[in-house]
């Protein structure tokens, strides 16, 4: 995902808010591939903190289709993980 920084800032605001939803069938993570129950939420907050200087925070929400161990059902997991950059 790119988004053109220059544009957002273009304006007077210090701040955008961006939630943006990524539609895909797998994820490839840590060597390992894993369905999506539903599309992926990323959500997140670009801050300018100065000349060309920003700080990026926000979290992502995504459902992954695993399968217990012992009985092999289908079991639905909500993974959530924040990040600041």
């Amino acid at each position: 995902m790119h988004i053109n920084l220059t544009e957002l800032f273009s304006q007077t605001v210090e701040d955008v808010t961006i939630r943006r939803t990524l539609e895909m069938d797998r994820l490839e993570f840590g060597g390992e591939s894993f369905e999506l129950n539903k599309p992926i939420n990323i959500e997140f907050e670009v801050t300018q903190l100065g000349e060309g200087e920003y700080l990026t925070q926000g979290k992502v929400e995504a459902e992954l289709v695993m399968y217990c161990n012992r009985c092999m059902n289908e079991v639905i997991s909500i993974v959530e993980g924040q990040f600041t950059k």
